[in-house]
């Protein structure tokens, strides 16, 4: 029997066992590629989607990856990720970009957009405006604003692309607004550069 999506990758991170689980999980139920759904990265969208932090996801991510090299398996990881889910904002899509190409050094294929469906918490807070203790959030409701999110992602990746989207965020929500921390060499209130692919040159990447 193969597994190619479903893991709750945080379970398994807490887990003593979760090792034990991860080596036989490489040597008899894998493929080619698993999936698995971090869905985002920025803890203030990680918090409204229910999802845990996504360091549990890079320990994870080691794991497998070393039963690979000591099984001399080429088995490899895709991801499931979202935009435009209730308090994602342009900013927050950016700084999954740049988490892609240095923390993951992933290229997406698809992502998804938020679609609301019905007795889930997120639908409620998409329809209502506000988190679960009732604290006002940006809500992206226009059509090509959720495509905007989705192709800020996906041009940074593709060649073809003629120029990166901009959109500004929402004035009436600047606290929605994640700044990135600052740090050496980089002023408050931007985000970090790394381009990522083939050859780029490695750094150790800071989780939230």
């Amino acid at each position: 029997m193969f597994v190619s999506s479903g893991l709750r990758y945080d379970l398994i991170d807490a887990d003593p066992a979760g090792r034990d689980y991860v080596k036989a999980l490489v040597a008899r139920h894998v493929s080619g590629q698993i999936k698995v759904a971090p869905e985002h990265y920025d803890n203030d969208v990680l918090r409204l989607m229910g999802k845990p932090s996504i360091k549990s996801l890079m320990r994870f991510k080691a794991m497998f990856e070393e039963e690979c090299r000591s099984q001399s398996k080429n088995y490899f990881m895709t991801y499931y990720l979202m935009a435009a889910h209730p308090g994602c904002t342009d900013a927050h899509m950016t700084l999954l970009d740049q988490f892609l190409k240095g923390g993951l050094r992933a290229r997406p294929e698809q992502i998804q957009i938020f679609t609301p469906t019905p007795s889930t918490w997120s639908t409620a807070m998409y329809w209502c405006g506000r988190d679960r203790e009732g604290r006002q959030i940006f809500v992206e409701r226009n059509p090509r604003g959720k495509e905007h999110q989705k192709e800020l992602i996906l041009s940074a990746f593709n060649p073809n692309a003629a120029s990166r989207p901009t959109r500004r965020d929402a004035k009436e929500f600047p606290a929605a607004r994640r700044t990135p921390r600052p740090g050496p060499g980089r002023p408050a209130g931007t985000v970090p550069r790394n381009r990522g692919g083939p050859g780029a040159p490695r750094r150790k990447w800071r989780y939230p």
